[in-house]
């Protein structure tokens, strides 16, 4: 999704909003992802880990990582 000065993500399931995520988690400040493509590539992370039981948490390095590779 489109933010003030950059991208965000959701995560819905059945039309419900499960996670908002208009900032980089686990970076510290309020800093919006430079691309639609940063973006998706956390919040799809986000997403396969919720699918797998798993808390919908990245650390800073799996973060910067995700988004380093976009």
């Amino acid at each position: 999704m489109e933010v003030e000065g950059g991208y965000g993500y959701l995560i819905t399931l059945g039309g419900d909003t499960l996670i908002y995520q208009p900032f980089i988690p686990a970076v510290g400040g309020f800093r919006p992802f430079d691309s639609e493509e940063q973006a998706m590539s956390v919040g799809l992370r986000v997403a396969e880990k919720m699918l797998q039981g798993e808390p919908p948490t990245l650390t800073q390095e799996e973060a910067l990582q995700l988004i380093d590779n976009k």
